[in-house]
């Protein structure tokens, strides 16, 4: 079996609270994927234009948050939309700000 990234077992899962698995799985390609392909969605169901294709990007307090951040950040960027980096905080305030300003958010 060889050493790539395709042989290594995941415990990635996607749910009602977006992407789930081990704390050091989210970061790098997996974070830059799903986030490529939620900005493709959004853009194809018209919600990034209702947004003025902005969208919230927040972080959660682990270590590895900046870096996923940045991820999505790079993704967005790249399909065309604008992140607002929000920096570290609750899920919930991360909601509230999107629904209040009619932004998408992703963390």
């Amino acid at each position: 079996m060889s050493e790539n990234s395709a042989d290594i077992p995941s415990s990635l899962k996607f749910g009602t609270s977006g992407l789930r698995g081990l704390v050091v799985e989210p970061n790098g390609v997996p974070a830059f994927a799903y986030t490529r392909a939620f900005a493709e969605m959004l853009k194809e169901d018209g919600s990034a234009a209702a947004s003025g294709n902005k969208v919230l990007v927040g972080q959660e307090l682990r270590e590895s948050s900046p870096s996923i951040a940045r991820l999505c950040c790079a993704a967005l960027h790249e399909s065309g939309l604008i992140p607002v980096d929000c920096g570290a905080l609750p899920k919930p305030a991360l909601a509230h700000h999107g629904m209040r300003f009619g932004f998408p958010a992703v963390r």
